[in-house]
């Protein structure tokens, strides 16, 4: 997914793609890529061009998603950090997670979530 300045001329085709986007198991490989829209720029810039009502347009069309997570860069850092520092047991079947973040994962179209300290057993 890219990453769009708000007024970039296509960010409203940019998020009507993200939030459109088939994520149904029949179609995702076995291990599903975490996805990111993320959206830059400054908040003089809206006093600049007079256009409070762009970005208000923007946080509108992703109101009403239930399975988006609204992040900040450093959440987002903080989560990408955890997720990349999983370990993963030879086999695959158990994963430990030594940092301080929940973190969320996909295998075989199943939802897993390994706490903070925790150590999970995946079904082959």
């Amino acid at each position: 997914m890219p990453t769009a300045h708000h007024n970039n001329p296509k960010i409203m085709e940019y998020i009507d793609e993200f939030l459109n986007l088939d994520i149904s198991p029949k179609l995702y490989h076995s291990r599903r890529v975490p996805r990111l829209f993320y959206i830059w720029g400054h908040g003089y810039e809206f006093d600049e061009k007079d256009n409070w009502d762009h970005i208000e347009n923007i946080c509108k069309k992703f109101a009403d998603s239930k399975e988006i997570w609204y992040a900040t860069n450093i959440e987002i850092y903080d989560y990408v950090q955890a997720y990349k520092s999983l370990r993963y047991s030879a086999d695959g079947h158990m994963v430990y997670n030594p940092t301080l973040f929940t973190v969320w994962f996909d295998v075989d179209s199943k939802l897993y979530s390994v706490k903070s300290g925790e150590t999970i057993f995946i079904d082959a």
